[in-house]
């Protein structure tokens, strides 16, 4: 008795239809579900008769962005992938980075190897330079006093820039060219030149503790000198010059006469003093040619600055060797000699 018929409403009117919720995409669209064998639907009982239950309103937070569900035909809004995050540099973040750069030893390091590097640099590069220059004012003060070339060197130890600074000089090396000693002809210097202190004064530049010298004087060298000396007849008296080592003399011959000298030393320098004099029908006394050699030696080696004396002498296979040497010697002035002005 209760039953109703399908077509009756009720009192309130037809019942609203009942269908399956929908749901809106909230992102990209995902993969459809592969559809799986379901059995048909049956359609849904009618409603129980009764009164329809009011809806409950749906709370919305506030300052929350409100999602609308997207037209029809629009595409849905993107949706960043889960779990991906952006960071943004903070302005303290930069001086962070850098402080630890500065404080990771390799980066010391490297900046200490650099530094040293610059500096070892920088100190070879002045050490060379100041050599060089001190070679250079050496070097033109013997070529000036010897009048040939000369090349000076100082000492490796200790470092040049050392001995500038307290001007004192250990070890001093300068040889010239061989071509001439003043107008001796075929003369060649070493010299070996100890403790100078350089302390400029009224009189001097400084002192030198001690310098040896080896002179070499070749025969060819000789032979020159000789007919330089003499005058006019200088290549008739002197054509050949030959040493005769064991008895240290040298012979002198030409087309009219036989000189037979012995170098030896003579005050402050050599002489060639004349052993045998034959004249083969030439009138030019032995006393003149004498004196004539005695003035020609004489002007090349007595009159050395800094003191400087021959010590020995002595006749080789290739011509004549002495040593000359001076102790404490003062240096002059450019004043008293030109030829140390620049030193």
């Amino acid at each position: 008795m209760w039953g109703r018929p399908p077509g009756n409403q009720g009192p309130f009117g037809k019942p609203p239809t009942e269908r399956p919720t929908e749901r809106f995409p909230t992102g990209a669209p995902a993969q459809p579900p592969q559809p799986s064998p379901q059995p048909p639907l049956q359609p849904p009982p009618p409603p129980a008769p009764g009164p329809v239950p009011p809806r409950e309103p749906q709370t919305e937070q506030l300052g929350a962005p409100r999602a609308d569900p997207p037209g029809p035909g629009q595409p849905p809004p993107p949706v960043p992938p889960a779990g991906s995050t952006e960071r943004f540099a903070t302005p303290n973040e930069e001086p962070v980075k850098r402080k630890r750069r500065f404080r990771d030893p390799l980066s010391i390091l490297l900046v200490c190897i650099i530094v040293v590097s610059l500096v070892i640099a920088g100190l070879i590069g002045a050490e060379l330079y100041v050599r060089h220059v001190a070679n250079n004012k050496v070097a033109e003060a013997v070529a000036c006093e010897v009048k040939d070339q000369a090349t000076a060197s100082f000492g490796v130890t200790p470092l040049m820039l050392w001995q500038q600074l307290t001007k004192h000089y250990t070890n001093i090396s300068v040889s010239t060219a061989g071509n001439q000693i003043r107008d001796a002809k075929g003369m060649k210097i070493d010299i070996n030149i100890k403790d100078v202190q350089l302390k400029s004064t009224s009189n001097s530049a400084g002192t030198i503790g001690s310098l040896d010298a080896t002179i070499t004087w070749t025969a060819d060298g000789i032979k020159q000198s000789v007919q330089n000396a003499i005058p006019v007849l200088g290549p008739f008296v002197t054509n050949s010059v030959t040493t005769h080592p064991a008895d240290g003399t040298v012979e002198l011959k030409g087309m009219l006469d036989d000189i037979t000298a012995k170098p030896v030393v003579s005050g402050n320098g050599l002489q060639l003093q004349i052993v045998s004099f034959n004249a083969l029908g030439f009138t030019m006394p032995k006393e003149s040619v004498q004196s004539t050699l005695d003035n020609f030696t004489s002007d090349q080696t007595k009159n050395f600055p800094l003191g400087i004396h021959a010590d020995s002498v002595q006749v080789t296979n290739t011509g004549v060797v002495s040593h000359f040497s001076t102790q404490n010697a003062t240096i002059p002035t450019g004043n008293t000699n030109p030829c140390f002005a620049n030193i």
